[in-house]
C-alpha cells in the first residue's frame, strides 16, 4: 500500500509539472511563437497538437479519447495488480506510472481545452527530428523506452533461469547414461 501512495505522489508530482509548465507557455509565448532556449540546440514553440502522437487521430478525437480512458484505467488496474504481486518490480512500477501520468497530463488538456499543448522543440537535428512535445509525452516516452529494457531484462532473466534449471536437472534427465549403472549397453 506503501508503494501505491508513492507512486501516486509522483504520477501528482510529473502531472503537476506538465500542467504548470503548459500553463506557462500559454501564458508567455503566443501561439507559433518560438523562443531559443539554446540557439539552434532547443527553442520552447507554441504549438497546439488535435491529434494523437505525431498527430494521429486528429480526425476522430473522441475515438481517441475513449481508447485513452480504457488505456489509462487499464494501466492503473495494472499498477495496482504489480505493486501488490511483484512489490519487488520496481521498474514496472516506475514504467506505469510514468506512463499513467503522463497519459493524464495530457488527457486534461484534452478535456480543458481540446488540443494538447506542446512546446518543447528540440532542433539540433531538424532532419531526424521535427516533432514538438511536452513534459506529458516525455514521461510516456520515457515509460515506453523502459518498457522495451524491462521486456529485454525479463527476456534475459527468463533464458538465464531456463539455463540454470537444465544444468541442475539429473544427469538422465540431459540425456546422459553414460554412468548411469541403471542403464545397461
Amino acid at each position: 500500500m506503501l508503494y501505491l501512495i508513492l507512486w501516486a505522489a509522483v504520477a501528482i508530482v510529473i502531472i503537476a509539472a506538465d500542467q504548470l509548465t503548459k500553463y506557462l507557455v500559454i501564458q508567455h509565448i503566443p501561439l507559433e511563437g518560438d523562443v531559443p532556449v539554446i540557439e539552434g540546440v532547443l527553442h520552447w514553440t507554441h504549438i497546439k497538437n488535435d491529434g494523437a502522437i505525431f498527430g494521429w487521430f486528429d480526425d476522430t478525437p473522441w475515438l481517441f479519447m475513449v481508447l485513452s480512458v480504457v488505456g489509462i484505467l487499464f494501466m492503473i488496474g495494472m499498477l495496482v495488480y504489480w505493486t501488490k504481486t511483484s512489490p519487488k518490480d520496481k521498474l514496472m512500477q516506475v514504467i506505469l506510472t510514468l506512463l499513467i501520468s503522463g497519459g493524464i497530463g495530457n488527457m486534461i488538456d484534452r478535456c480543458t481545452l481540446g488540443v494538447v499543448t506542446d512546446f518543447i522543440n528540440f532542433c539540433a537535428f531538424p532532419t531526424v527530428w521535427k516533432w514538438i512535445f511536452n513534459v506529458a509525452d516525455c514521461a510516456v516516452t520515457i515509460g515506453g523506452c523502459l518498457m522495451v529494457l524491462w521486456l529485454i531484462l525479463s527476456l534475459v532473466a527468463e533464458i538465464k533461469n531456463k539455463k540454470q534449471a537444465a544444468a541442475t536437472l539429473p544427469e538422465e534427465q540431459n540425456g546422459n547414461t553414460e554412468n548411469d549403472p541403471d542403464v545397461q549397453s
